[in-house]
């Protein structure tokens, strides 16, 4: 007895140690595909070293309901898995970006590295008007761009809060991302004399956040009308979270 109790507890420790090896951060919202074609989504992914030595960072994409899904390395014949791995040198970055036209996505991307490495990324969601690439946004014409929104990757916390709008003609919406193996149940309140809006989660159970105000007015005008139907985050931007 005595036996099994000291196995139990020294894999309890190594797999403390494991984990305690590596961090992540987290792209909360991750879109690709049509809402209505030519319509469709792209996301662009930006990962920086910024540390004094190489860098083997692990990107993986997940749909709302937690199904992992390879974005990237799909073509001429997509590789096994979902996993994606960027070697980024010292002071290195790279940027990968999704092929606009499969597979769907409506989800959200973790970034997995060793914990001695410090990494900056981001996340571009761009709503496009054209024919699929795939390619770059940056070699588009402006005319096809309808609207795109950047995403500093988050670090998945207990506690947060951020700024909310609430306003005739702008609204907030929270979106919660839950970075853990099992599900959990959360909460959420808003202040509605201070405008910002505090989540909570159990402690076992980390989540990412990001919050969201529509940039443009919501007027009656064919054009706004129109691009208001597209799916979030059309004419949408992110404000920073405070985390705590």
């Amino acid at each position: 007895m005595r036996r099994i109790s000291l196995i139990g507890f020294l894999l309890i420790c190594f797999s403390t140690l494991a984990d305690a090896q590596t961090q992540e951060l987290i792209l909360p919202v991750a879109l690709n595909g049509y809402t209505t074609q030519p319509i469709h989504y792209q996301t662009t992914i930006r990962i920086s070293n910024m540390s004094s030595s190489a860098a083997e960072v692990t990107l993986e994409a997940y749909q709302n309901d937690g199904t992992a899904i390879r974005i990237l390395e799909l073509f001429p014949i997509a590789r096994s898995g979902t996993k994606t791995v960027f070697q980024i040198e010292s002071g290195g970055s790279v940027e990968a970006y999704t092929a606009e036209d499969v597979p769907p996505l409506n989800g959200w991307i973790r970034l997995t590295f060793d914990s001695s490495i410090t990494i900056q990324a981001s996340a571009e969601v761009t709503l496009i008007n054209g024919l699929v690439g795939p390619k770059p946004i940056c070699t588009r014409p402006s005319t096809e761009i309808l609207t795109s929104v950047q995403l500093p990757a988050l670090g998945s916390a207990k506690k947060f809060s951020g700024f909310a709008v609430i306003r005739p003609f702008r609204k907030s919406e929270l979106r919660l991302r839950s970075a853990s193996a099992v599900s959990s149940r959360n909460s959420c309140r808003t202040h509605p004399r201070t405008s910002w809006a505090r989540c909570e989660s159990p402690a076992r159970f980390p989540l990412s956040w990001v919050g969201s105000t529509f940039c443009s007015r919501m007027g009656n005008s064919p054009e706004s009308t129109s691009l208001l139907r597209q799916p979030w985050p059309a004419f949408r931007c992110s404000p920073r979270p405070v985390i705590r």
